[in-house]
């Protein structure tokens, strides 16, 4: 069944770098790569990301807000909702962005442009390895960032449900029970989309027991 959203989970721990050299969550990351590259592999074939000829897909980036929430700088704000082309930045984390190997090696991530908050920047930074390793011309730029608050107003949960609906594809950075997991399951629901849940087992005592990453899948592949 093609993969129509990937939620992964909102830790800056996905990312390499973000823990300096030490190993950590490896079984998560590859738990992560994997479904996104399915995610790709449905929505690009044999089309590598940014290749001539027809229209870049139509990716949404959905995200809980942080602190910030929508009061975030250079963004668009939509009701409660923070939106825009954002790059990742995990300053927010207390991470400097020049020790994040993906945003040294892409001019597209590093730029001048609004910061997305944390959990959006994991998604992004997520997609972004996924879509380099793809070996295109040049790396798929981000498309839309949606920030999410916890407690949504009832007219921007229907915006969420409706740009989710138009997007060809959703990656999604969530918690077990934020509103963003909420909102995507609504939207799976009327949707018709399958849920396979993938968990990582992990043993450090700092951190939960387990994360898992959910694919979304809709429709047949014949």
């Amino acid at each position: 069944m093609p993969v129509r959203a990937v939620v992964l989970p909102a830790t800056p721990l996905l990312v390499p770098g973000a823990a300096g050299v030490a190993p950590v969550l490896g079984a998560t990351r590859d738990l992560v790569a994997g479904a996104l590259a399915e995610l790709l592999d449905d929505l690009l074939g044999d089309r590598a990301p940014g290749v001539a000829g027809g229209r870049d897909p139509d990716l949404l980036v959905l995200a809980p807000a942080g602190r910030d929430g929508a009061r975030g700088p250079g963004s668009t704000r939509t009701g409660g909702l923070r939106t825009g082309r954002l790059r990742p930045s995990l300053a927010g984390a207390g991470i400097d962005d020049r020790w994040l190997p993906a945003v040294g090696r892409s001019p597209a991530l590093r730029g001048t442009g609004p910061r997305a908050q944390v959990p959006a920047s994991v998604a992004l930074l997520c997609l972004a390895a996924s879509l380099e390793a793809r070996g295109g011309a040049r790396m798929l730029e981000p498309g839309e960032v949606v920030e999410v608050p916890a407690r949504p107003a009832p007219a921007d949960r229907q915006v969420v449900l409706e740009r989710v609906a138009r997007a060809d594809a959703v990656v999604a950075a969530a918690g077990e029970d934020d509103a963003v997991a909420t909102v995507l399951e609504d939207a799976a629901r009327r949707a018709g989309w399958v849920r396979d849940v993938r968990s990582a087992a992990q043993g450090h005592e700092h951190l939960p027991d387990r994360y898992d990453v959910t694919v979304w899948s809709t429709g047949d592949r014949g």
